[in-house]
């Protein structure tokens, strides 16, 4: 999905627009650490989420997030690693995965190879995003970010994701759950025609979703 939105809108239109990622999921607010927190994924996909979050604190943040979508998965033609960004997770849709080919122990040593690959290739600091990522800064980034979409809608198979984009929303905190979640954001959500992960092609996600920023004017995403 992120590959698709780089090549058919930001790669295009990256002057125009001010994006941002958040992750749905769930984390309790007493949590300790963010491998606590619950995705489709595991625990792992937690962990690389924070990442994606702590390196969002820094200019130009982009590329290093497409270079982790890069090197998420074993069957990537992008990726180029030993390891990858889910060898200690599950993901359903990557039966391969079931099988996992790294520890839980090993794999923070793995996240942190491949995140200074990539914050080399996008010019970020290697080592406050590492700092970042495993301090209460992060945990607390991943908590923000999970709660925003604990009031958005769900598709027919009870999934928030990725059918529902937020194009000119007011403010990220307007639509989090504490500022009215769906009610508050009803008006510049979008319902693409993706169900869920399962069933999306990618591309036309990321078409239509062009669409609705060009037909936007503060083009805000």
């Amino acid at each position: 999905m992120a590959l698709s939105l780089d090549n058919h809108v930001v790669a295009d239109l990256s002057s125009d627009i001010h994006l941002s990622l958040d992750f749905v999921g769930t984390i309790s607010a007493d949590a300790s650490s963010v491998e606590q927190c619950q995705t489709s994924s595991g625990w792992s996909e937690c962990v690389v989420n924070t990442y994606h979050l702590c390196a969002q604190q820094q200019a130009e943040w982009w590329p290093y997030s497409v270079c982790l979508y890069k090197n998420q998965y074993p069957s990537s033609k992008y990726n180029t690693s030993i390891h990858y960004l889910e060898c200690a997770g599950l993901n359903p849709v990557h039966p391969i995965l079931r099988n996992q080919t790294c520890t839980r122990s090993e794999f923070p040593t793995i996240v942190q190879k491949i995140s200074d690959i990539c914050a080399a290739e996008a010019n970020l600091n290697a080592s406050a995003l590492q700092e970042c990522a495993v301090s209460d800064l992060g945990l607390d980034l991943l908590k923000h970010s999970m709660n925003n979409s604990n009031g958005f809608p769900t598709s027919l198979l009870g999934k928030v994701e990725p059918q529902w984009i937020v194009v000119n929303a007011p403010s990220t905190t307007s639509c989090s759950k504490e500022g009215g979640g769906w009610n508050a954001c009803k008006a510049y959500m979008d319902k693409t025609d993706c169900l869920d992960w399962n069933h999306c092609n990618s591309d036309d996600w990321a078409l239509h979703l062009r669409e609705r920023v060009l037909g936007n004017s503060k083009r805000v995403l």
